[in-house]
């Protein structure tokens, strides 16, 4: 997807936390709903599970569509598949089943800690972005650069600035959070199948139909998953361990912070 069109500067809240960080404030909510048409309205958020998300969503679109295609399980999967190519088939007059109206909004929500290292390691890492930056750098970059001090190659810098937005910016989470069912996106995927699969059925998909599209969260991965844990694991205590990289993170995903601590 490409980066949604935002001001370069976000400014900050008059109120300062310890040391003087000041929290950033977002900017106005970016619209990332997919309406699907099928009683599912998914928020995407980058960097939380959206590209195994919309494989997902795609497998039951196809369904609900009575397409020939099926979405097969595999490695380093892309979310750029038929169904966003096709604009989720909502010309299409053929239902499988008759969906929950309105659709039911619903998103993946990550730690913002967790979320922040997997930017790292995709931006610095895979694209080589950032790739002389140890993580506690990338952090404090990454709060000027929403302050509008910009130390990351100027180009590349509106691509970062997207995929490590705070989720409250996206789809007005910060004051609508109650109004999505929301799904902590984390290593337990047995949960995440099942609190997706209430979801799906809240909305009426045939439970068996759900069941087959969440096969991928256990049997497919995504191109931009990082395998490395060990990796994954020193970079959190490294950052655990820094008190003003911490200050750094939650002058930036304060809202964030706010929304996990409300999970179950």
């Amino acid at each position: 997807m490409a980066p949604t069109t935002f001001p370069l500067l976000f400014l900050p809240v008059l109120l300062t936390v310890a040391h003087g960080v000041p929290p950033i404030k977002l900017p106005p909510p970016i619209n990332n709903m997919q309406a699907t048409g099928m009683g599912l309205q998914y928020c995407t958020l980058p960097k939380s599970g959206s590209t195994i998300t919309k494989i997902v969503l795609c497998e039951l679109e196809l369904a609900y569509r009575r397409k020939p295609q099926r979405m097969m399980s595999g490695k380093n999967m892309s979310g750029n598949t038929v169904c966003t190519n096709n604009k989720w088939f909502l010309k299409s007059q053929v239902r499988r089943w008759n969906p929950r109206q309105p659709g039911v909004k619903f998103t993946l929500f990550r730690h913002p800690v967790d979320r922040v290292i997997s930017v790292y390691g995709d931006m610095c890492g895979r694209k080589h972005f950032c790739k002389q930056m140890s993580i506690n750098q990338f952090v404090k970059n990454l709060y000027f650069l929403y302050r509008g001090r910009n130390n990351f190659p100027g180009h590349k810098a509106v691509h970062l600035r997207y995929h490590a937005m705070p989720q409250a910016a996206f789809c007005n989470l910060k004051g609508q959070a109650k109004n999505f069912a929301i799904v902590k996106y984390n290593s337990d995927k047995a949960r995440m199948k099942r609190q997706l699969h209430r979801i799906f059925v809240m909305a009426k998909v045939p439970p068996h139909l759900s069941q087959r599209a969440l096969r991928h969260i256990t049997q497919s991965s995504t191109e931009h998953a990082n395998k490395n844990h060990a990796r994954k694991s020193d970079l959190k205590e490294k950052v655990l361990n820094n008190p003003q990289t911490m200050k750094y993170l939650q002058a930036i995903y304060h809202d964030d912070f706010r929304i996990w601590r409300t999970l179950k």
